[in-house]
């Protein structure tokens, strides 16, 4: 009887610790049924200028002899931005098609009709808002999550659980056009990852 208790003990234990680990360490994208977490990233680049948001945080708008758009730190404030991004790893910053982060996509079973999304982007500096939509599509519809807000650390993210009926799979992307604005008045576009279950 002691060893009988004692293993339901353990058993239990064992499904905690599984349990209480996040849906992505369950499963990997390889692996089929319910729970299975995948993911989808894209390159976020500068599209362009908000040169009002650029001059009210210490950055100017410059051109080059080619006609090349730049952010450039004028303030001590944007210039120890930049030196800070810098040191973590981000080159080409504020310059027209150069790379400013990542977006994702996670897309993963929450039980039999449901499926949960999580969405959000890692750029180079805080932002101040960003516009950005995520659709999903399933056998039953579409459904279409506006998750405009800001402002940011460099790193946001959000996410919803979601009725998408008893379809046999589903698939999302983050919404073409979907931006941050960055503090040095870079937009900075989602690459639209995708993803499904």
């Amino acid at each position: 009887m002691k060893r009988e208790i004692c293993g339901s003990i353990i058993a239990i234990g064992a499904l905690f610790v599984c349990l209480a680990q996040p849906v992505g360490a369950q499963a990997s994208e390889g692996d089929q049924g319910g729970g299975v977490s995948k993911v989808g990233s894209a390159t976020m680049t500068v599209g362009g200028f908000d040169a009002d948001v650029a001059a009210k945080n210490g950055f100017q708008i410059t051109v080059d002899a080619a006609g090349n758009q730049e952010s450039v730190p004028m303030s001590d404030s944007a210039k120890a931005l930049v030196a800070a991004a810098a040191q973590a790893g981000h080159v080409d910053l504020g310059t027209i098609g150069g790379p400013c982060g990542s977006s994702w996509l996670e897309m993963a079973r929450a039980g039999g009709s449901s499926v949960y999304f999580n969405t959000g982007y890692s750029v180079y500096l805080p932002s101040l808002w960003h516009n950005w939509a995520v659709d999903i599509f399933s056998s039953h519809g579409g459904y279409s999550f506006g998750l405009d807000g800001g402002p940011s650390a460099p790193t946001w993210d959000d996410g919803w659980t979601t009725n998408v009926g008893n379809s046999a799979g589903t698939h999302g992307n983050v919404r073409p056009g979907s931006l941050a604005v960055l503090t040095n008045g870079d937009v900075c576009y989602s690459g639209s990852p995708t993803s499904g279950t």
